[in-house]
């Protein structure tokens, strides 16, 4: 059994190596056929500003809740 073993990895190991294409190459390949398509690139929009966070304190013998704001 162990002797199969090594004439089947010798056998595979002596097997040409196939190169194949890389999967861009491949999906460009299939799609060809429908001709050169362009997909339109919409614009991007401005890099918001981050968004102040607040958290309410607990309050004080009843008193109001103060905001307090994150520090950056």
């Amino acid at each position: 059994m162990e002797e199969e073993a090594r004439q089947i990895l010798r056998s595979a190991l002596q097997e040409p190596i196939v190169q194949t294409q890389d999967l861009g190459s491949r999906i460009r390949a299939r799609f060809a056929a429908l001709g050169n398509i362009q997909l339109p690139i919409e614009a991007r929009q401005g890099v918001r500003d981050p968004p102040v966070l607040e958290a309410l304190s607990p309050t004080k013998a009843g008193g109001k809740p103060k905001a307090i704001k994150a520090r950056r």
